[in-house]
Parts: structure tokens; C-alpha cells; sequence
């Protein structure tokens, strides 16, 4: 089965359906194909609080925000200096738990009017006179969408195999919960070494 779209987003995480609710917001016909099944498990991530512009830009920011994602007003921030202790008072950043999050998202990007395959994975990519032709595995059997344009937006997976450049040390990122901290007590800690940073 085929099917035609202006633009074809493989990944539906953060990049993914920011990019897809932005554009179908725009007017833009949109495909979104998504490997994986949301909330997935995930690290939970700290977000500053300039996501929120962001989120408002993209339609997002009330489900975010009933969403019910712990609030952190300070940062402990330690950057070549000592340790400081950084206050947001007019926006509050947020930990998120990045499988709900990037659920909200995603959600968001299909009510902004984009079609959405979920659990879905990209075969094959292939560039021609015309467009993309991207052939897509789903439940229901083999799908080709052709597309004017293809985003990549997979992460370290990248579909689009280009030449990949290492410019700095390899990451590695811790998450956990504390029991017993109250919500007004979170706080956001920075701390660079010089092997790396926290």
C-alpha cells in the first residue's frame, strides 16, 4: 500500500514530533513512523525552563504541565568555579519521565494533524528524482510512502547512514529516584570534572 506525503519523519521522540507538530501546525502534509510502542522505558531527563516557549509554540505545553512532572526551581550548578546555587523563580524546570513525555508529544504531533505509524520501522530510504521512497515494516504488512522530504530524526540509530564524526568523550547517563523528598525540594545538579560531566 502506498502512501503520499509532503514530509516523512522517522523517530517520533522529542525531535520527531516537535518537528511533526510544527510542520502539520504549518499546513503541511506529514508522516511520522515510529518503531517503538509509547510510554517506552527511558531515563528521566532534566529540562530546563526554556522549554516551556517551546512547548507553548507547539501546542504542547498544557498536557505537559497536567501532566504532573516534578518542578526543580534550583540548580546546583559546579562549572570551573564553586559550587553555585542557581534559582528560577518565574519558571520552574521540570524532571520529566522521557516515555510519558515523549508520549505527550507525540500525542501532540498527531492532533496538530499528523498520520502517525506506531510501532512502525523504516526499511529502506531511497532518494529519486521525485522524492523519498521510504518502505515502512507495520502490524498490518509492508507500507512505501513516498515523501518530497525525508527528516531523520532516529538519534544514534540514524536511518540515513552519512559519515558520523566523534567530537568529544563518550557519555554515559545515570537516573534515579529518591523516596522521601519533597517536590519543593528538588533540585537540578551540574557538575563538571575533568573527565566529564554530571
Amino acid at each position: 500500500m502506498r502512501l503520499d506525503a509532503e514530509v516523512c519523519v522517522i523517530g517520533g521522540g522529542p525531535t520527531g514530533a516537535a518537528l511533526a507538530s510544527r510542520l502539520a501546525t504549518l499546513g503541511h502534509d506529514v508522516v511520522v513512523v515510529e518503531r517503538h510502542a509509547f510510554p517506552r522505558p527511558h531515563v528521566g531527563e532534566s529540562v530546563s525552563p526554556g522549554v516551556w516557549p517551546l512547548l507553548e509554540l507547539l501546542g504542547a505545553r498544557a498536557a505537559v504541565e497536567a501532566a504532573g512532572f516534578p518542578r526543580s526551581v534550583r540548580a546546583r550548578v559546579r562549572w570551573g568555579e564553586p559550587e553555585r546555587l542557581r534559582s528560577t523563580v518565574a519558571q520552574p524546570g521540570i524532571t520529566v519521565d522521557r516515555g510519558a513525555f515523549d508520549q505527550l508529544l507525540l500525542i501532540n504531533a498527531r492532533r496538530a494533524g499528523a498520520t502517525v505509524f506506531q510501532t512502525a520501522t523504516a526499511r529502506r530510504c531511497v532518494l529519486g528524482a521525485d522524492g523519498w521512497k521510504v518502505e515502512i515494516a507495520t502490524a498490518d504488512g509492508t507500507r512505501v510512502i513516498r515523501a518530497r522530504f525525508l527528516a531523520d530524526a532516529t538519534g544514534r540509530r540514524r536511518v540515513l547512514c552519512g559519515t558520523r564524526r566523534h567530537t568529544s568523550v563518550p557519555t554515559v547517563a545515570l537516573h534515579a529516584c529518591w523516596r522521601g523528598v519533597r517536590a519543593e525540594e528538588a533540585q537540578t545538579r551540574i557538575e563538571a570534572r575533568p573527565e566529564g560531566w554530571l
